[in-house]
């Protein structure tokens, strides 16, 4: 697993190593990714790192978590593709969709589906969507709530199924709606036809949905991958904007002793930069500054004649030896 993995890293740079997610921070579920083609935009590939398929790979688009672990593996930061923000996007309104719908059951003292359907609508919807399920009682007990139920009241309890099994299948659209990566049409479909069977304007739904959750601005200065466009200079060309105006250079302005000729002595020279110098160069530098420790020099002193940090000498001397 571990030699499959560094090649698809050395070929393809990201890679979303798949299970073993107790413990390993760097792994993820392959239900946090969605199976893509190679040429798909955001497409990385995933390899299991344990259990019966550990060391197959496969192509997928991740999700952020699955991203930001890629990431995090590889050192190297990602991006999300605009359709892959879009879609996101899209499924976040649904689910607004959703929570509107589930208000709508809550009548609030509007008519009641009991008063807007008949027994018979009645009796096909439990056909196909059954009841909720309920824990079961056996004994003298169960049987006489049959004796006392009269069918009014049990008409009612009826349809009070029929919106729990409602709401039921809202939950269960809203979880494949948080989902990173799965198609929100199921769910769309789902609201659609409570929606219709609730008499609820969908389409005023989901304007509403699409105002509270606009597609951001910043996205129009996007590309396609999700990376910054670059800003545009005069005359069309792509490139980063610098400005036109030349940076006039500081003027230099002399101490009064300067003026009058005299140079400063003794004072500390402005850091330079770290100059490499060549093997020939430092060998010399090295003899320079072991003639003058043979003098009166000390140390210090010899490396602050030769110019070169006592440090930075000993480093050399110390590679120099063979």
């Amino acid at each position: 697993v571990g030699r499959k993995e560094a090649e698809l890293r050395e070929k393809h740079g990201d890679v979303v190593r798949i299970g073993g997610t107790y413990g390993d921070k760097s792994a993820v579920s392959e239900w946090s990714v969605q199976k893509a083609k190679k040429s798909d935009a955001g497409a990385v590939p995933c390899v299991h790192i344990d259990g019966p398929q550990a060391g197959k790979t496969f192509w997928a688009i991740p999700d952020g978590g699955a991203k930001k672990a890629a990431a995090k593996a590889s050192g190297k930061p990602t991006t999300t593709p605009l359709k892959n923000r879009r879609a996101r996007l899209k499924r976040q309104r649904e689910s607004l969709v959703n929570q509107d719908l589930k208000k709508h059951l809550d009548y609030s003292g509007e008519v009641r589906l009991s008063d807007r359907y008949d027994d018979q609508v009645l009796m096909q919807v439990l056909a196909v969507f059954g009841m909720p399920t309920t824990f079961m009682n056996i004994g003298i007990s169960e049987w006489n709530k049959i004796r006392d139920k009269t069918a009014d009241k049990a008409r009612e309890d009826l349809w009070i199924a029929v919106e729990e099994q409602l709401n039921g299948r809202l939950n269960q659209a809203a979880g494949r709606l948080g989902v990173a990566g799965s198609s929100p049409k199921p769910a769309q479909e789902e609201h659609d036809k409570i929606a219709e069977f609730l008499k609820a304007d969908i389409k005023d739904i989901r304007e509403k949905a699409a105002a509270a959750k606009p597609e951001p601005k910043s996205w129009a200065s996007l590309n396609a991958d999700g990376s910054p466009k670059k800003a545009k200079l005069a005359g069309g060309k792509k490139g980063k904007a610098k400005s036109s105006a030349k940076k006039k250079p500081e003027k230099k302005t002399e101490s009064p002793l300067e003026s009058e000729g005299f140079k400063p002595t003794g004072m500390k020279p402005a850091r330079k930069g770290r100059t490499r110098r060549s093997n020939k160069e430092k060998a010399e530098l090295l003899k320079e500054f072991h003639a003058l420790q043979h003098g009166d020099h000390t140390k210090q002193g010899a490396a602050k004649k030769v110019g070169v940090p006592l440090s930075q000498l000993l480093r050399w001397a110390k590679a120099a030896k063979p």
